[in-house]
């Protein structure tokens, strides 16, 4: 971890040193990232839902068509209504963020690091963000989103200080390190590059190794032939809506737009299922059903 932090800490001294970090070639490298580093812990959600699978009878085919389902029907709002689905993500993604900070033993102050975190950017690169935003939708009103990203960031920053505050008060000064390495990143980085750092280096890591734990598979021989048809997977979504959204916005920023919009579309199944999965049991036993079999719990570190 505290290489990770060497490595941001250099990254904005060049930044502050004049150096450009947010040329094309930067772009693809962090699409790249989040592709390599931040998904694999999503990966491996059938893995660990098969082996704590709430013993709810629920076989493989399901389990897949489930988060088939679930990521259509984010996927087609996306077709529909894309401002509306750029909005969830990113409300989505707040929910998702403050699960990182449990140390902080507030939801508070974990909410207001993640709002923190995932607003930051329009802070010093509101325009960027808009640029963004636009290609992801093909709307040119989605540039409203950043305006209310750099309304709401200042608030996400203060209260995000205080739990940084909380953690150093509670002696978890790795915790406070990361928080405050990350937030900066996600300040003064550019927006893909400083959430690439965050999302491959911070949160796909931490999430990774409670799960690895839970299916005890440690070594990488042991979880990268299960991860990775997921992987590739998540790779061929994102060329398939690099090619539907070319017309749009091609080039670097066009894979950028298809990373985002590829990411969207896996992170609700990635919240949604394994939480739904947990819950069936308990509505068969609401419907009358009370001879189920015995559940074990699906591990929170799916989310």
């Amino acid at each position: 971890m505290a290489s990770v932090h060497v490595c941001v800490l250099a990254l904005l001294a060049g930044v502050a040193a004049g150096v450009d970090v947010g040329g094309p070639s930067v772009l693809l490298l962090s699409c790249l990232g989040i592709i390599v580093f931040g998904l694999p812990h999503g990966a491996l959600d059938m893995a660990l839902l098969r082996h704590s699978r709430a013993r709810a009878d629920l076989g493989v085919a399901t389990l897949l068509a489930i988060y088939i389902v679930v990521g259509a029907a984010v996927a087609i709002l996306w077709w529909l209504a894309p401002v509306v689905a750029l909005a969830a993500f990113l409300a989505v993604a707040v929910v998702h963020f403050a699960e990182d900070w449990p140390e902080t033993d507030s939801r508070f102050f974990g909410s207001g690091l993640a709002l923190g975190i995932v607003f930051a950017p329009a802070l010093l690169h509101r325009a960027e963000v808009a640029k963004i935003f636009v290609a992801m939708t093909g709307a040119p009103h989605a540039a409203s989103l950043a305006d209310i990203m750099l309304l709401a960031a200042p608030l996400g920053c203060v209260v995000g200080l205080a739990g940084i505050a909380a953690l150093v008060a509670a002696r978890r000064f790795d915790r406070a390190a990361a928080a405050a390495t990350s937030l900066a990143a996600m300040i003064a980085l550019p927006p893909v590059l400083g959430f690439a750092i965050y999302f491959g280096l911070f949160h796909s890591p931490r999430h990774l190794r409670h799960v690895l734990y839970d299916l005890g598979m440690p070594r990488l021989r042991q979880w990268l032939p299960r991860a990775l048809p997921a992987l590739l997977g998540a790779g061929a979504l994102v060329v398939l809506l690099y090619r539907v959204r070319v017309s749009l916005v091609s080039g670097a920023a066009g894979v950028g737009s298809a990373t985002f919009m590829a990411l969207a579309i896996l992170t609700v199944p990635h919240m949604v299922v394994p939480r739904l999965v947990a819950a069936l049991p308990r509505w068969r036993s609401a419907l009358g059903s009370p001879n189920l079999p015995s559940s074990r719990r699906v591990s929170a570190t799916v989310v």
